[in-house]
Parts: C-alpha cells; sequence; structure tokens
C-alpha cells in the first residue's frame, strides 16, 4: 500500500522530472507487497527529494538486517 504525502513546486530539478518521486515509491510499494507511507515537508524541492529517497534506504536497511536467525519485523518476515 503506497501512501506519498508531499508536494513540488517545481516540475525539474535539474534534468530529473520531480512527479517521478512519488511514482517511484508507489511502484516499489506494488511491487514489493509492501506497505510505504511517506510525507514530506519544507521549501526546497531538491532537498525534499534527497531526503525522501535517504530516509527510505535508511528505513530499508534497518528493516531487512538480520539479527541472528530473524529479521527485525512484527511479524516475522520480509
Amino acid at each position: 500500500y503506497p501512501l506519498f504525502e508531499g508536494t513540488f513546486e517545481t516540475p525539474f530539478i535539474g534534468d530529473y522530472r520531480t512527479d517521478l518521486t512519488a511514482h517511484v515509491f508507489r511502484s516499489l510499494a506494488e511491487a514489493m507487497g509492501a506497505a510505504i507511507h511517506i510525507s514530506v515537508t519544507g521549501q526546497d524541492d531538491h532537498h525534499k527529494t534527497e531526503a525522501v529517497y535517504k530516509a527510505f534506504g535508511r528505513a530499508l536497511r534497518q528493516a531487512i538486517r538480520v539479527e541472528g536467525d530473524t529479521v527485525p519485523s512484527t511479524k516475522g518476515v520480509l
């Protein structure tokens, strides 16, 4: 289940289309069968985009980390 809360003021950051940010996370959620909820606020579209990708990467790294014989999931599987 994807949820992306946030807007971008400019259609492009350099050559990157800002509308692709929400699209990437919708596609990932659907392909992974995962609930991905993203909320971003701020003034600078570049910094907002950078923060979204970095936060997701850090959360994913933590979620798939193996501790002993298990992953840190409330259901025990990822």
